[in-house]
């Protein structure tokens, strides 16, 4: 296994993953419903049509077709304006300058542990549950809150009230099965559950092209979804709800590799074995000019890892929390929304580990040179927030939504008002334009305000969105939309020699997008997404300034869909983005504290960039039956070799490409009964 791979086993572990929880943002958020629409078997809805303002809507028949996502349906974010990854095998998307674990995820207005697994190849979810989501990049509303990056908002659907059925959904990474159908009048249930099995395919094949490793535990996951749901007379829905997930792996690094010599205490078994759990219930009062939403529930999560002699850590968390939302339709021209949470997350941990103490603006981050490090403890952290919006209709081409969202935890005890402007014109022509603001503060991660690890007397750190578009609604199913739109960053997080880390960094993102799709009226559908920006990180303590770890200049994504007939479909996905910006090891020097070691003299940070990426999926669909169906993906359908970083050798005096997915070949079948 190559030094890359290993750091960013480490990274994935629970010090980045359970305790990366932003304490204050841990609880979903729930989206308004959306207007129905009528679908007829020849035409899809509009994703404009039922996006919210400086939004994007994506339904469950869009998801489950895009080339090369194995119909996970989470994964369509990728094909997105403002997304950009760095790797293949990792959908966890990083949003318009921000990195991923800023963005904020909501899920039927509960919270969830985490949305991918291994790494971020696999969503959590089963693609038979899931409705919709909608997709926020920047200048969201009041009622979100916890994250400075984008919003993603998954909905799952309504257990079916009809019938019994069972669907059997099989891949070739991983098998499912979802039960459901009604109990009685008003009463319906769904239960889902997947498991993966590549580990019993393609361990064998890893471990032959890689004489450094040993495979104890090859990655498998688990995960499942639960809702009982009960329609009461007056119009009201009661959901119990709950979901989960785990994930494993243990390897082991041999002594002889080029990664044993760089950092020899990396040398020995590595494992991570995670797991999280929540259950919740939900209560929504019938429609009319006056809407209720309450929520209460409880999220559990654990970690368990190791890094070999580099350390191992345990971590468990336990968050409760109450929540509600009440809207007033005041007139025809008024909308009020008062909402609010209370949260308490309780995270007891056990850790012993070299730590680096790096951030995204370090480059010399050495596991064997790092100082041990230990601490168990328990922290408990209470959490509230509060927000009103007001939505002013004054006329039938105009809307203006301006909020406030307060909140305070108690761990660092900081207090922050956050202000939100959303304005849409609307023309008669299909014309609409938008612009928006907002205000957002975000809790540095648990371990870097931990009292051994971090500093906890850093603060939190804030971003200012400004974003304006414009869209239109054509004949034919066609649309298009662009946004123009500017982030600032500040108070990021940057290593100090003294405190561990302090609050000096600065952050900077602009761009124009530009999304062009094609709904289906006869045979054809897809969709252009373009983007052209820059994002940039500043160390205000050393006046550095460079590109951001995933600016990408210019990314296009180009998907299409043809409808042979009622059981055959083709379609194509190509992506092109720029080459993910890396820091160049121009030398090393001899360690003078251990023999045969070298340690790698850096240039500057981000200053050179990986070859330009591009990369096509085909996939061919066939519908048996009305219950029965099937696919078959091509993975990068012409070989391209697109590189995600360089191995060097143990003096660093060479390197080779690590290349990410080959062609591959992907299929699944789905039955009901």
């Amino acid at each position: 296994m190559n030094h890359t791979v290993i750091k960013e086993f480490i990274a994935r572990g629970c010090l980045l993953h359970a305790l990366t929880i932003s304490v204050g943002g841990a609880i979903a958020e729930e989206r308004e419903q959306l207007e129905q629409i009528t679908v007829t078997p020849d035409q899809e809805p509009s994703s404009l049509e039922t996006a919210p303002p400086l939004g994007y809507h994506i339904d469950r028949k869009t998801m489950d077709g895009i080339p090369g996502s194995g119909s996970d349906p989470l994964r369509a974010i990728q094909a997105l304006p403002g997304v950009t990854v760095n790797d293949d095998t990792s959908a966890d998307p990083a949003i318009r300058g921000s990195r991923p674990e800023d963005n904020s995820y909501f899920v039927d207005f509960l919270p969830a542990g985490y949305l991918f697994h291994a790494g971020g190849t696999v969503s959590v979810f089963n693609a038979q549950v899931v409705e919709s989501f909608d997709y926020y990049p920047a200048a969201y509303g009041a009622e979100y809150n916890g994250g400075t990056g984008a919003v993603i908002d998954t909905r799952l659907r309504d257990p079916r009230n009809d019938e019994f059925t069972t669907t059997i959904d099989v891949s070739v990474l991983q098998g499912g099965v979802l039960f459901e159908g009604p109990l009685s009048a008003g009463h319906s249930f769904y239960l889902a559950g997947r498991m993966s099995y590549m580990d019993l395919i393609i361990e064998d094949i890893v471990e032959d092209n890689d004489d450094d490793i040993e495979f104890v535990q090859f990655p498998r996951y688990t995960d499942y979804q639960g809702k009982y749901l009960w329609r009461m007379h007056n119009g009201s829905r009661l959901r119990v709800q709950a979901t989960g997930a785990s994930d494993e792996m243990e390897i082991t690094l041999d002594s002889d590799s080029d990664t044993a010599q760089k950092e020899p205490v990396l040398v020995g078994t590595h494992s991570n074995d995670t797991a999280y759990h929540s259950q919740g219930i939900v209560w929504e009062s019938s429609p009319g000019i006056r809407e209720t939403t309450l929520a209460t529930g409880h999220m559990s999560s654990k970690t368990r890892a190791q890094a070999a002699a580099a350390g191992d850590w345990q971590v468990e968390t336990n968050t409760w929390f109450a929540k509600g939302r009440w809207t007033q339709a005041l007139g025809s021209e008024h909308l009020i929304a008062v909402g609010g949470e209370v949260s308490r997350f309780k995270v007891d941990y056990e850790l012993s580990f070299r730590d680096t103490g790096c951030t995204e603006f370090d480059v010399d981050c050495s596991y064997t040179d790092a100082d041990q490090r230990n601490s168990d403890a328990q922290v408990e952290v209470t959490s509230e927030q509060l927000y009103i919006e007001e939505n002013w209709y004054p006329n039938q081409k105009l809307a203006i939504t301006a909020g406030l969202s307060g909140k305070h935890e108690d761990y660092l005890d900081e207090t922050f008002v956050e202000p939100r402007l959303r304005i849409e014109i609307s023309q008669h022509d299909g014309w609409t334009y938008s612009a928006g603001f907002g205000r957002y503060h975000q809790m540095p991660s648990l371990i870097q305000v931990e009292k051994v690890f971090g500093n906890p007397q850093l603060s939190h750190f804030d971003a200012t969105h400004y974003v304006t578009g414009i869209e239109y609604l054509g004949a034919d199913g066609w649309e298009w939309k662009s946004e123009l739109y500017y982030k600032d960053i500040d108070n990021l997080v940057s290593s100090d020699p003294v405190t561990r880390y302090n609050n000096s960094g600065e952050g900077k993102a602009a761009g124009v997008e530009l999304f062009l799709r094609k709904t289906r009226t006869d045979r054809w559908s897809g969709w252009l997404s373009l983007a052209l920006s820059k994002a940039e990180r500043t160390d205000t303590a050393t006046g550095e300034s460079f590109p951001f770890e995933y600016d990408q200049p210019v990314a296009v994504t180009l998907v299409g869909n043809y409808h042979i007939n009622s059981k055959w479909e083709l379609g194509a996905k190509w992506w092109y983005h720029s080459g993910a910006p890396y820091t160049p090891i121009i030398g090393s020097t001899e360690d003078t504290m251990r023999d045969d070691r070298y340690r790698p003299v850096y240039g500057d940070i981000n200053s050179e960039r990986m070859p330009n990426y591009h990369r096509l999926d085909l996939r061919l669909s066939r519908r048996f039956s009305d219950n029965t169906a099937a696919y078959v993906e091509l993975i990068n359908a012409y070989g391209k070799k697109n590189v995600s970083g360089y191995e060097y050798n143990a003096d660093y005096s060479d390197r080779d490409p690590i290349y990410q997915l080959p062609m591959l070949i992907s299929f699944g079948v789905r039955s009901s009964f």
